[in-house]
């Protein structure tokens, strides 16, 4: 390959940004790459400064994995909370129909509490072992 300037000359490196070929006279070292030319060299150094940007954006991003787990810790806790008020809502009721003696609506209301429990517990079961997964899969992302 000849040089693009000096066409006599063989040519040792290529233009970065736009492939000439360059003899040792013709090159312009821009710090991240050979350049032709000074508009070259100040495109090369503009894509140093595109790539960087980027670079620091993308480390300082999120990353899905990290959303996710936030999101289940939040699903979690939320989960969590409506247990405890559908726990006490039922020791409510007990406690209303046991001292009225409706046992028809302690039963009605009880077994739709139950239900919605099990429910709740299932839900929180669920929720532990993808965050367990997710856990298990960061540290084999990383390792």
């Amino acid at each position: 390959m000849q040089c693009y300037h000096h066409q006599q000359q063989q040519a040792h490196a290529l233009c970065k940004h736009c492939h000439k070929g360059l003899c040792a006279s013709c090159t312009l070292d821009s710090g991240w790459g050979l350049a032709c030319s000074e508009p070259c060299r100040d495109e090369l150094l503009a894509q140093q400064a595109a790539w960087r940007k980027n670079s620091q954006m993308l480390a300082a991003s999120k990353t899905a994995t990290q959303l996710l787990t936030a999101h289940l810790v939040q699903r979690r806790r939320h989960t969590g909370m409506l247990l405890g008020s559908m726990v006490m809502l039922l020791l409510f009721c007990l406690a209303i129909g046991l001292d009225r003696g409706n046992k028809d609506y302690v039963l009605t209301i009880g077994a739709l509490l139950v239900v919605c429990i099990v429910s709740s517990l299932l839900r929180l079961r669920a929720n532990s072992r993808a965050l367990a997964q997710l856990a298990g899969q960061g540290d084999n992302e990383t390792g």
